[in-house]
């Protein structure tokens, strides 16, 4: 999955939690999303940094997460941007 679709996946997530703590009975509602990287986790600024704050989403990063963990999980995030890719070409 590439960088600008990461973005727009977290972007899409703000909202939606956004969107649950508007509901009735969820208005506080924990809302986190988790990084295995720093690096993911930071690509995340300007506005969109700006939104998960003011809606009261937390951007956290997973302390010590195993490193051969998380190549399996960049390795499973690529089978699927492939996937899609190949679905949108149909």
């Amino acid at each position: 999955m590439c960088i600008r679709d990461r973005v727009k996946k977290v972007a899409t997530d703000i909202l939606k939690l956004a969107t649950i703590r508007q509901q009735p009975g969820y208005e506080s509602a924990r809302c986190e999303i988790y990084f295995v990287d720093d690096t993911a986790r930071d690509s995340i600024r300007g506005w969109m940094k700006e939104a998960a704050a003011e809606f009261g989403v937390t951007l956290r990063l997973v302390p010590d997460f195993p490193d051969d963990l998380r190549k399996r999980l960049v390795r499973a995030q690529e089978k699927q941007a492939i996937g899609s890719t190949k679905r949108k070409k149909k």
